[in-house]
């Protein structure tokens, strides 16, 4: 493979953030609720501490109760 290559890979999983840090610089958009799409777009330096997906799931008119579920188990997770 050429030295020059370059990865570029997404993920909401905050734990596989910290398993890859090492080998990978991170960058991370925030959620921000007064814009169309969800993000800001706004590249930022660093790893997200967010755990924005399930909120995301709200946003995007999942029912409530599989929301309140998924924030239940969140609850329940060791906070990184």
């Amino acid at each position: 493979m050429s030295a020059d290559a370059q990865v570029l890979a997404t993920t909401h999983d905050v734990e596989l953030q910290q398993l890859l840090t090492d080998r990978f610089d991170f960058f991370y958009f925030r959620e921000d609720p007064d814009v169309n799409g969800f993000f800001d777009f706004k590249v930022r330096v660093g790893t997200s501490r967010e755990r924005n997906a399930i909120r995301v799931l709200g946003r995007m008119g999942f029912p409530s109760t599989i929301v309140s579920a998924a924030l239940t188990q969140l609850e329940k997770l060791p906070q990184p």
